[in-house]
Parts: C-alpha cells; structure tokens; sequence
C-alpha cells in the first residue's frame, strides 16, 4: 500500500465498500474499521450500514499523545494535519444512542 493523498476519497470509499462487503457475509459475526474517522458526518454510514445488516455498532476513539502520532505516521501525513484532526476529534459530540468508549495509550 502506498498512500497518495490525492486519492484519499477513492480510498475512503474503497474502505467502506469492503466494510458492506463483511456485513453481508454471512460468516462474520465481528467487523472492526480501523480508520480516522474524526466527524459524525464519516462514522454516521458505518452506523446506519450496522443497523441495517443487524450488527451492534461502537465508536471506539484511541486517545494517544499527538507528539507519538505524528512519529508513528507512516503515510506522511503533515503534523499540522494531525493536530486539525485532533481539534475535529475534541470538538465532536456523539450521539448519545451511539456505543461509545475511549481506549488511551497513555
């Protein structure tokens, strides 16, 4: 995989068409997306795919410091992007009927 920025919305959509692909098998009883998915706006089609293929759904946000983020990037993403993506994250307001829980690394 080499990530190009260009084609990050090719890429987001690949990443969803695989997750209505896991739904619909029918040997799968757990599908995880391990994505950055930072606003309601990206989760929400996760959501309402998992309901309508009868799969619980949880938000699971991994709190970890920027600082590790950033030397941990292997896809050459810009710090100041991350740090956008963090303001995103803190500013977000889940639904209250959305299964939700922080995981941190600290």
């Amino acid at each position: 995989y080499r990530f190009n920025p260009a084609m990050i919305g090719a890429a987001h959509a690949d990443c969803f068409r695989r997750f209505l692909e896991c739904l619909s098998s029918d040997i799968l009883s757990l599908v995880i997306v391990d994505n950055t998915n930072c606003t309601n706006e990206e989760i929400a089609p996760y959501a309402l795919a998992s309901a309508a293929y009868g799969f619980p759904f949880e938000v699971v946000t991994v709190d970890a410091p920027v600082g590790e983020c950033i030397a941990q990037n292997v896809h050459g993403v810009p710090g100041t992007t991350i740090w956008n993506m963090l303001a995103k994250l803190n500013a977000r307001v889940l639904p209250s009927y959305w299964q939700s829980r922080v995981v941190t690394t600290r």
